[in-house]
């Protein structure tokens, strides 16, 4: 058993075989973050994957992908130990309420929720939101999931 608390923020994992190789490595806890819950939104805004590089990029999951690696991720490492980390904003608030049922029915239950950030001028107009309505999704995801509750380190 090893003393740290390796924690792994990736979207690489996807079945119940990768999850239990990351275990038998040590990793303790798992994140992974979503962004986007409608599959053409996500194809039009997510990076495409390097062709050189053998693992693929986010615009090459669905949904149900992600879906599909929360089912594996919980059943494999539990729920106190797989994380969401939603960002919020991307999406329409009505999808965004459709996702969240949809990650809750799938086993998540620790979340961690944050409004999508752009990093450039042209990256503000990807916001599907209000404001207002961001607020609420927020309310909505706390309502559903239970925080993060994790430190770097802790044994």
């Amino acid at each position: 058993e090893g003393h740290q608390n390796i924690h792994i923020a990736s979207h690489l994992a996807t079945t119940e075989q990768d999850y239990e190789g990351l275990l038998a490595l040590g990793v303790k806890t798992y994140q992974n973050t979503i962004e986007i819950i409608d599959d053409d939104k996500r194809r039009e805004i997510m990076p495409k994957a390097n062709p050189k590089a053998r693992f693929m990029g986010k615009d090459d999951l669905t949904f149900t992908d992600v879906l599909g690696q929360v089912e594996a991720g919980v059943s494999v490492l539990g729920p106190d130990s797989y994380f969401g980390a939603l960002v919020l904003g991307l999406d329409t608030f009505d999808d965004t309420k459709r996702g969240l049922i949809a990650l809750r029915d799938a086993g998540l239950s620790r979340s961690d929720s944050h409004p999508y950030h752009p990093f450039n001028r042209t990256a503000v107009n990807l916001h599907q939101q209000l404001p207002a309505e961001i607020v609420e999704t927020y309310l909505v995801s706390r309502k559903i999931f239970q925080p993060v509750q994790f430190q770097y380190g802790q044994k």
